[in-house]
């Protein structure tokens, strides 16, 4: 075996998601988090209001509303990879109904969102723009302005 090849063999699990991640990645390549930032990824941990409410899931699994007070909080907390990531390892268990559903339901969320804030970054670049050309089409109207009272100032 190659040193690369054995580099590819020894593998880290990523902080946000689980996935084994060869020492040579630089990034993970399933939720993309940067090798370089696995450590302090890894001592951010997950907030401690998620922590409480993932307990509460695991001791009474069925119960929806449980699921669902984990998911406010972890949307709240801004923490939605890190709910997704314990139904993962849930799922690592074997097939789970319920796991999965909620790693759908995140997913959707996370792509809602993700196509959000793109749009209000879009418009938000649009709103720059016009502001820039509002701003020059006043420049040019007081330069405009100015040459014609210097001229007209000029022909008395």
């Amino acid at each position: 075996m190659t040193t690369t090849e054995s580099n590819r063999a020894v593998t880290r699990p990523c902080p946000k998601c689980g996935t084994p991640c060869g020492l040579m990645e630089t990034a993970c390549s399933r939720c993309g988090l940067l090798t370089e930032n696995f450590e302090r990824f890894a001592a951010e941990g997950d907030p401690q209001g998620l922590g409480a409410a993932w307990s509460d899931c695991e001791h009474e699994w069925a119960r929806e509303d449980l699921h669902d007070h984990a998911l406010d909080v972890a949307t709240r907390l801004h923490c939605l990879p890190a709910l997704a990531r314990r139904y993962r390892e849930r799922l690592a268990g074997g097939a789970d109904p319920v796991a999965e559903r909620r790693l759908q339901q995140i997913g959707i969320l996370i792509e809602t969102a993700t196509r959000i804030q793109a749009r209000e970054d879009h418009h938000h670049g649009v709103s720059r723009a016009l502001w820039f050309l509002g701003h020059a089409a006043a420049v040019v109207i007081l330069l405009a302005t100015a040459w014609v009272l210097v001229v007209a100032w000029r022909h008395r």
